[in-house]
């Protein structure tokens, strides 16, 4: 049997874009902060070795104990002591700007809008 590939939707695409920028500019330390849950690290990580992006990263942190993604995202960026959280999900975002200071919530899908900043 054959396995599907995963296909990039546009978002996608925009965010492959995005981190590739990051990691060559060599201004910052890149970790992925997934909130999937643990029934989805085969697929998660298949998806980094297919667009080949793991290399670009510090570390990966999957969501393995499958926590409320808001709980969990806030918990790592404290944990990981982050300067700059990007996210496509403004909810989360929203989320977050309430609960978390001194860290830079951008939001990758609306032209790197800065959460901080309003």
């Amino acid at each position: 049997m054959v396995k599907p590939l995963p296909i990039a939707s546009s978002s996608n695409q925009k965010n492959i874009k995005v981190i590739h920028e990051l990691y060559k500019s060599k201004n910052y330390e890149l970790y992925v902060v997934s909130s999937r849950y643990s029934f989805l690290e085969g697929r998660t990580n298949e998806w980094f070795k297919y667009y080949r992006l793991r290399e670009l990263f510090k570390e990966i942190y999957i969501n393995l104990k499958n926590e409320q993604p808001h709980l969990y995202k806030e918990k790592m960026i404290k944990r990981l002591k982050l300067n700059v959280f990007i996210d496509d999900d403004r909810p989360l975002l929203n989320y977050l700007k309430r609960k978390i200071k001194n860290v830079d919530l951008v939001s990758v899908s609306d032209q790197h809008e800065h959460f901080t900043r309003k």
